[in-house]
Formats: structure tokens, C-alpha cells, sequence
């Protein structure tokens, strides 16, 4: 599903590798090491968690290339410190299988013309 969504963002005329960062957790070692390997292909930012998020217990955190190029771990303090000050935040949160998540932010992006996803007035991007 993640690379489904990098895929839409990146139809819609988006760059996706500045605009989505993923973090995804997943009880199964083997299946994280998967989709580090795939995000990492794609150029993803993302931090992928060996751990349980249910019972909120984490083991390894590994971060894609693109995670760390990109200055991701910034970015994310940066609007963790901001999100109670009132600014309006541009992000998309989606509950995906095997308890990942999928966060969306970073600066906005222009105008695309008519064929550009319509982003709300809250600042979720619709994209159907």
C-alpha cells in the first residue's frame, strides 16, 4: 500500500521523495528488512520498527537513505515541536495492514493546475 500511495503522489505530478515520509512497524524481523529494502529502492524516506505497536515495545529502527539525505529527522522534530503552536500542518496519517503508518508533510506543494489533487481546506491531499 505504501508503494501504491508513492506511486498515486507521484502520477498526481508530486515529488513523493520530498513530500511522504513512512514509518512503518512490523512484529516480523524478516518483513521489515523487506520493506527497508523496497523503500530503499524507491527512494522512500522511511524509518521501518522491528517491534510490537500494540503493546508499544521496539526493538531495531533502521532509516532508508533517503530518510537521512533528505533530513527527515529534523523535519519530524520540527513539526513534533510546532504541531501544538496553531500553524495550519499539511500531512496525510493512514492506518495501513501489519500496523504501519504513513505520514505525508514536508512544504507544500504548488499549484499543479486542474489535474492536480484537490488539497482540502484542513490540508489532507485527496487523491480520489
Amino acid at each position: 500500500m505504501i508503494i501504491a500511495l508513492a506511486e498515486a503522489i507521484l502520477e498526481s505530478g508530486f515529488n513523493y521523495q520530498q513530500l511522504l515520509h513512512v514509518t512503518a512497524v512490523d512484529i516480523d524481523p524478516r518483513a521489515v528488512h523487506m520493506a527497508y529494502i523496497q523503500f530503499s529502492l524507491l527512494h522512500i524516506p522511511a524509518t521501518v520498527i522491528v517491534g510490537d505497536s500494540l503493546a508499544m515495545r521496539f526493538r531495531e529502527e533502521w532509516h532508508t537513505m533517503a530518510h537521512v539525505i533528505g533530513g527527515w529527522s529534523a523535519k519530524l522534530r520540527h513539526a513534533r515541536d510546532n504541531a501544538g503552536a496553531g500553524e495550519e500542518k499539511r500531512a496525510i496519517s493512514v492506518a495501513v495492514p501489519r500496523r504501519a503508518a504513513v505520514v505525508a508533510g514536508g512544504p507544500a506543494a504548488p499549484n499543479q493546475g486542474p489535474d492536480a489533487p484537490a488539497i482540502e481546506r484542513n490540508g489532507q491531499l485527496r487523491l480520489f
